[in-house]
């Protein structure tokens, strides 16, 4: 490296002014412009040395994915941004025929739709609200009752984002309203559904892999719901209790455009919604519910 030249020769200079003698010192005489002029340029080559060592060792540097120099990492952006996003959910419901018979409901997918909005203050911190729609006929075996499945749910939280090694890592904390309703002749003239309004937590972690905006991301979330449940009685049922586990699992990519960062997923998602209520035999339809399949999505910063 030029540092490492420059100390051998600084080294080279000392040995022959003490070989040669005080006339050698004499004869190197500097202005104290020129004494200047030759520290200013020590300083930039070390800078430049620096520039080039950080660069390399976080694999090509920031601005190749749109970060500037206000990035915290390679793959995650630190400077303040809004990001909007949308993720399909191509998800198969799971629900129990023990009470309907053996291979009452089918398997087939539905396709749901998750919106995003959130901003990021460049430090850490930041919010978002995330709204998932679910509206779908689980089809069934030949001569059995559908069960259509609607579901909406709202998320309204705040993120913190902080650096772990080498993973990026995202939790959340707020509040989560949700609203599940089933309908089938199985269930009589009136659809069952549950609305209810509780905590929700999450906790995201992402890594690189190599150098071109590729990266691993996971991701786990737990709600706690306090509502109450209309159509199984002539009265409703209060004071339930529906606990919600969610999950995601797979593959991101995120390149600049212009002015904005572009991320794109591909996950694999589940879904375990429970209630004591709905899931006993005698007094519910005797099943939780769950989901499980394919997600894709897309987020702009800007």
């Amino acid at each position: 490296m030029k540092i490492t030249k420059l100390l051998a020769a600084g080294l080279a200079t000392v040995a022959a002014i003490l070989l040669v003698g005080p006339g050698a010192i004499q004869a190197e005489t500097l202005s104290y412009e020129e004494l200047a002029a030759r520290l200013t340029a020590l300083e930039s080559q070390v800078q430049s040395q620096s520039t080039d060592f950080a660069s390399y060792n976080t694999g090509g540097g920031p601005e190749q994915f749109g970060c500037k120099d206000c990035s915290k990492t390679v793959c995650n952006c630190g400077c303040p941004a809004w990001y909007a996003g949308y993720e399909m959910t191509i998800l198969r419901p799971y629900v129990g025929d023990a009470n309907f018979g053996p291979g009452t409901f089918g398997d087939d997918y539905g396709v749901g739709h998750r919106f995003v909005l959130g901003y990021d203050n460049g430090s850490g911190l930041g919010a978002r609200l995330r709204y998932w729609m679910y509206n779908h006929n689980h089809g069934t075996a030949a001569g059995a009752p559908f069960i259509h499945i609607d579901m909406d749910v709202l998320d309204g939280e705040v993120t913190l984002q902080e650096q772990l090694h080498n993973w990026d890592l995202m939790a959340s904390g707020g509040l989560r309203y949700a609203r599940s309703s089933f309908n089938s002749p199985l269930f009589g003239p009136s659809d069952i559904h549950f609305e209810g309004i509780g905590p929700t937590v999450s906790l995201e972690a992402t890594r690189c892999v190599g150098s071109r905006g590729v990266y691993l991301v996971g991701n786990f979330r737990g709600s706690m719901l306090f509502g109450q449940i209309n159509g199984l009685f002539p009265a409703a049922i209060e004071d339930e209790v529906t606990v919600v586990l969610e999950n995601q699992l797979g593959l991101g990519w995120t390149r600049e455009f212009g002015r904005g960062i572009v991320n794109l997923r591909a996950v694999w998602e589940s879904q375990f919604w429970l209630n004591d209520t709905l899931a006993d035999d005698f007094n519910g339809f005797g099943t939780n519910l769950g989901f499980s399949g394919p997600t894709a999505s897309v987020e702009i910063r800007l």
